[in-house]
């Protein structure tokens, strides 16, 4: 690796599937589903990977798997898209010009319209694209499919059972990630100090890779050459949780708001939450909800409306002290 860039967390990147920490299910049936496809097609010289749902909140590592399993099948040059920026005719497109075995991978999946999902349906089921204004379809290679969704119920039912094979992604345990920061540390050929930076760094990662790699330990990292240190110290990691206004239980700032607005009378609606923190119902579905509910400091309750836990309240209690 150069040394003048490995201080970015983004330098070392698993590339294979047995290296993946965490997702048990999710990798051995990857796993089993990658070793049937390669026997087969040794066997009968030719056979189709996918299509594969990929499901899971953020940051859980849904786009490391594809990268991954682009990896296994020697793709070469994949296409990687996100769908809540994508157009029917950018599908158009990127269907045209797919290659026999190319990979294609679509994150946010369920932002596609209705229109373009049917288009992926068509595409999937026939290999075929019935462009508008032609009396013909087009025939397509025979592609592989990655889709990947927080939100899968988004997408149309008859693509999401179109799909061969449906891997859903969970959060991780503590230990897991504590390993999954451990093997990108040595990977980049950083050092720390002792395991309680890995513990504090996991600790307040809501179970969440991107969130214990891409800002935590990458902030840590900056605060230590700041700091002229040689290693990544625990005061480091402390000051980093600091800046980021991350308390014990890695709750952030919009966490706390969100507890707080249903803790002043235990409940509270999602259009409430939404004009006290100022952002968007979705946004608040999509990112901050999913943790805290999974985590257990609120639920939902009748008529759709957010409660705060025992377990929320003698945190926010025990924080505004």
């Amino acid at each position: 690796m150069n040394e003048k860039n490995n201080n970015d967390v983004t330098n070392y990147r698993v590339t294979c599937l047995s290296k993946i920490i965490g997702q048990r299910i999710a990798v051995k049936l990857l796993g089993t589903y990658l070793d049937a496809y390669f026997q087969k097609r040794s066997s009968h010289g030719n056979s189709i990977f996918g299509p594969i749902l990929l499901t899971g909140p953020s940051g859980v590592g849904k786009t490391l798997l594809a990268e991954v399993i682009n990896q296994e099948l020697g793709c070469l040059d994949p296409i990687m898209k996100d769908g809540e920026s994508m157009t029917k005719a950018d599908l158009y497109r990127i269907l045209i010009k797919a290659t026999n075995d190319q990979v294609i991978f679509i994150d946010e999946a369920h932002a596609l319209d209705t229109k373009s999902q049917h288009v992926l349906l068509t595409a999937l089921s026939e290999h075929k694209l019935h462009l508008p204004g032609q009396h013909h379809p087009i025939s397509l290679a025979n592609f592989v499919m990655i889709l990947a969704t927080t939100d899968e119920y988004r997408l149309k039912e008859p693509l999401r059972n179109r799909m061969r094979l449906h891997c859903d992604l969970v959060y991780y345990s503590t230990e897991e990630i504590v390993q999954i920061i451990q093997q990108k540390i040595k990977g980049l050929g950083w050092d720390y100090t002792d395991k309680t930076v890995l513990q504090m760094l996991a600790n307040r990662s809501k179970g969440t890779p991107r969130l214990a790699l891409n800002n935590y330990l990458q902030l840590a990292k900056d605060i230590s050459i700041v700091h002229n240190h040689s290693a990544i110290w625990l005061e480091d990691v402390r000051e980093a949780f600091e800046h980021l206004q991350i308390d014990e239980q890695g709750l952030n700032v919009r966490d706390r708001q969100y507890l707080q607005i249903i803790m002043r009378r235990g409940y509270a609606s999602l259009g409430e939450i939404s004009a006290g923190i100022s952002l968007p119902t979705s946004t608040i579905q999509k990112v901050i909800e999913p943790y805290l509910i999974w985590a257990g400091y609120a639920s939902k309750g009748k008529s759709y409306l957010r409660i705060i836990t025992e377990k929320g309240l003698k945190h926010m209690t025990h924080h505004n002290r």
